[in-house]
């Protein structure tokens, strides 16, 4: 019992750490924020006004800030039975043990009715033999403008690239960047109704093959002066025109969700507690052989996250259970648990990136077809310096012959300036 209560501990959360780098985000994004990580605002705000470096200049406000994170991975993961993983298993030349180090910088220009933001991050794996080089990723560059503000409305456009889930909100999808156009519109009709919010637009998919995405999502806060909210959010990347057999297949995904949460402030040990959950399904799944003429279009996620972050000492918990069938979500956009996979084989192809031609119903895999849970955990060591852990169990679901069982470890130390 002893040792069950040393991992629960343990267990938990790179979502929120995830998220701290972001702690600069606009006045302008404040009525649109993600929910599920309403317990990190407190800990943005610390960060924020102690220590991120502040310049005035053209009549605006520029903020600097970084982090330097090292990372430890560990991953246990078996395939029909047999461990995929490591030293003996059926991949030996992967690694089921990793450590990395992360930096990232960002700059945000915030003037009274515009912004940009920039962040880069270079990512490497640690070792003489085999480290890698630096993996350098502009992840976020956009810049915006405020077309309508006045006490009830407020409309913003913003152009560039950031990634999807920093909009839009879910546990499972928006994994891959949103390279486009974004409206961001509040309303506030009546303060008894609650505040309104729709934000969406278009991206791009391949420039190559004319490929546009769309997205939108629009919700309900503060329903009826209430903690409770609910969202609704559709995208579609169906769009493309092809004769292309394998390229239908991997974009025939139209995913809808609607998200449901309720806050207490105050729970156990006062600190403040938020339950939510989610369901999708992708309408433009067809019935086809791989699953044995079944859609597999279904996912959903039940979850808590409780505490607050605001000074030393303090902590911070997610936990969620969630359910995917394979045809729920684009792998290409996935950013939930998974199924293990590690050799990162498609649903439909060969790869997970589309590439290497038709899978059987024997070879299918994909990062989708599971039932999993995930618990995240962050503490607050010093004002500065962030400890973080997750812990991740999944096994497969019965639409495909292939199995595979994981259980994945993280260990993050975080400096963030």
């Amino acid at each position: 019992m002893v040792v069950v209560h040393i991992i629960f501990l343990l267990c938990i959360s790179s979502l929120v750490a995830d998220s701290l780098p972001e702690c600069n985000q606009m006045n302008h994004t404040d009525p649109l924020l993600n929910q599920e990580k309403i317990f990190l605002e407190s800990a943005k705000q610390l960060i924020e006004e102690a220590l991120f470096a502040k310049i005035r200049d053209r009549g605006g406000k520029l903020t600097l800030s970084g982090d330097v994170r090292s990372e430890y991975f560990t991953l246990a993961e078996q395939k029909d039975g047999q461990k995929n993983v490591g030293f003996g298993s059926l991949h030996p030349n992967i690694s089921d043990n990793m450590f990395r180090v992360v930096f990232s910088s960002l700059l945000d220009y915030n003037a009274k009715e515009t912004w940009a933001i920039l962040r880069t991050r270079i990512s490497n794996i640690m070792g003489s033999i085999p480290g890698n080089t630096p993996q350098i990723n502009m992840d976020r560059a956009f810049f915006g403008l405020r077309a309508i503000n006045n006490d009830k409305t407020t409309i913003d456009i913003e152009i560039g690239r950031r990634s999807l889930n920093y909009i839009f909100d879910s546990r499972l999808q928006f994994g891959s960047f949103m390279d486009g156009i974004v409206i961001r519109s509040s309303f506030s009709p009546l303060e008894t109704f609650g505040d309104l919010y729709i934000n969406g637009g278009p991206f791009i998919v391949s420039v190559p093959k004319v490929h546009f995405a769309f997205v939108i999502e629009g919700g309900i806060l503060q329903i009826g002066n209430t903690n409770l909210y609910v969202k609704y959010s559709i995208i579609d990347w169906n769009t493309l025109n092809t004769v292309d057999p394998i390229e239908k297949l991997i974009f025939r995904f139209t995913t809808h969700q609607i998200t449901l949460g309720y806050r207490i402030p105050t729970f156990i040990l006062k600190k403040p507690l938020l339950l939510y959950g989610a369901y999708l399904i992708n309408s433009a799944a067809r019935k086809v052989d791989l699953l044995d003429h079944k859609f597999g279009r279904n996912a959903f996620y039940l979850g808590l996250s409780i505490g607050e972050l605001r000074s030393t000492g303090d902590w911070a918990l997610d936990t969620n259970l969630q359910y995917v069938e394979p045809q729920a979500i684009l792998d290409f956009d996935f950013s939930g648990i998974g199924q293990g996979n590690a050799t990162n084989i498609g649903l439909y192809t060969k790869s997970i990136n589309g590439t290497g031609g038709l899978n059987t119903k024997n070879t299918a895999a994909g990062r989708s077809n599971y039932i999993g849970w995930r618990c995240d955990f962050i503490y607050l060591f010093t004002r500065t310096i962030t400890v973080t852990n997750t812990i991740t169990v999944s096994h497969s679901l019965n639409f495909l012959p292939t199995k595979f069982h994981s259980i994945r470890y993280r260990l993050e130390l975080a400096y963030i300036w």
